[in-house]
């Protein structure tokens, strides 16, 4: 397969920016203790919703894929998120 030259350096840099971006989180070792106790919650609401993002954006086509109905997955996913935040 013959691929574009430009599509492996893309690959590889989008890769290096995600392996880079990964790194951030050790802005907290310079973060006095009493500013860090105030950003914590922030962070872990941070960390919960980007979980929880990935994981319906990797469930979501799989679900529409078995069921054949995108409403009922849909409808399906709103009342399983409105039970998990009840």
């Amino acid at each position: 397969m013959n691929l574009p030259s430009d599509i492996p350096a893309a690959v590889i840099g989008a890769s290096l920016l995600v392996s880079f971006s990964s790194l951030s989180g050790l802005f907290v070792l310079w973060i006095k203790p009493e500013k860090l106790q105030q950003i914590v919650p922030y962070l872990v609401a941070l960390a919960v919703g980007v979980l929880l993002g990935d994981a319906f954006i990797h469930l979501i086509p799989d679900a529409v894929a078995r069921q054949g109905s995108v409403s009922t997955v849909c409808l399906t996913t709103l009342i399983g998120v409105f039970i998990f935040l009840c």
